[in-house]
């Protein structure tokens, strides 16, 4: 009876320490700069742990080497995005073709709202500041969707695909929440 208990809590500790391996390095699998995870590059470096969480997230890879993708999912604080939060992103824009910064949510719930090169206005020293809020705000501001927790997405075009990835440095802070 004792032989049991041992071997049932020996297989319970294995399949936490297994699952939790697992969890860390789906998480860890992505390249990055800082909070910004680039996705896309894990996968199209044959990453099998990256393709299953983008493929988990009902995600396709971007057809075109070309194409980037980043995504935010935590503030400068390590928590995790609060659509009744209100957000600063500020910084210089990466140098390519095209960019547009979008905010979704995690569940796919909500309308997405997104700031493009076209329509952004930028600061006089060539950087932009992007307000994300549920009210109007002056300059670049979009909207959360939905309730809840939410991604932000930073989608770029490079002039071709041998040019070498470019991780965005913007920065995130959180104001006031609701």
């Amino acid at each position: 009876m004792r032989l049991g208990v041992k071997a049932i809590a020996a297989l319970a500790g294995g399949m936490i320490s297994g699952f939790a391996s697992v969890h860390a390095v789906m998480e860890n699998s992505t390249p990055g700069n800082g909070l910004w995870r680039d996705r896309q590059s894990a996968v199209a470096d044959g990453n099998p742990y990256a393709l299953a969480r983008l493929l988990l997230a009902g995600k396709l890879p971007t057809p075109s080497p070309a194409l980037a993708e980043f995504t935010l999912e935590r503030d400068a604080d390590g928590a995790a995005l609060d659509s009744d939060c209100i957000y600063r992103i500020s910084g210089r824009m990466p140098q390519v073709l095209w960019w547009s910064l979008s905010t979704g949510s995690r569940s796919g719930d909500g309308q997405a709202t997104t700031v493009t090169a076209n329509n952004v206005v930028f600061e006089q020293d060539g950087s932009t500041i992007i307000t994300i809020s549920r009210e109007p705000h002056s300059g670049n501001a979009i909207a959360p969707p939905g309730e809840g927790v939410m991604t932000i997405r930073l989608r770029l075009l490079r002039a071709d695909a041998s040019s070498a990835t470019i991780a965005p440095t913007l920065t995130i802070a959180r104001g006031a929440c609701t």
